[in-house]
């Protein structure tokens, strides 16, 4: 066991060293020393990273106030309960069938900012019917934005 753990270091070893070995000789090939190699492997990683700010922004953003959602995530024989507050432990005061069809309106900014899905939760309307509408907090993983059917203007104030 210990031969074959010292086999591998060493192996790992001579593989580092030959890689490192590669990057040198091509930058001795292109003419580059190695301040400007550096220099190039570091812009090229801002590069990289506000690529992936901009492609991939947090999904805290995607639920603005004015939007409708849509239950996902939730199984057929189970409900989204609404709550009073922000909080799982809070008293649910109304409950979205998963496949309901009514409009459920993102009423503000979701809390924490710029938490995780997971621990987002979301102030909405659920319009029920014209007349039976529920007003609270649902927790955003459970939900997907959509966009508003506009014949259902009537719950925009």
């Amino acid at each position: 066991m210990l031969a074959e753990n010292l086999f591998m270091c060493a192996t790992a070893e001579v593989d580092r060293a030959v890689l490192s070995r590669r990057r040198h000789c091509l930058g001795e090939a292109l003419g580059l020393d190695d301040l400007f190699q550096r220099r190039i492997a570091v812009w090229s990683g801002l590069l990289l990273v506000a690529f992936m700010i901009l492609a991939f922004p947090p999904q805290a953003l995607a639920f603005k106030p004015g939007g409708c959602l849509r239950v996902v995530g939730v199984d057929r024989w189970d409900f989204l309960y609404i709550r009073e507050q922000p909080d799982h432990r809070s008293a649910k005061v109304g409950a979205i069938d998963p496949e309901s069809i009514s409009p459920i309106v993102i009423t503000g900014a979701c809390t924490p900012p710029g938490a995780p899905p997971r621990r987002l939760w979301c102030p909405i309307k659920y319009y029920v019917t014209k007349e039976a509408i529920r007003s609270g907090f649902v927790k955003a993983f459970y939900t997907k934005e959509v966009p508003c059917p506009p014949s259902l203007d009537f719950y925009r104030e």
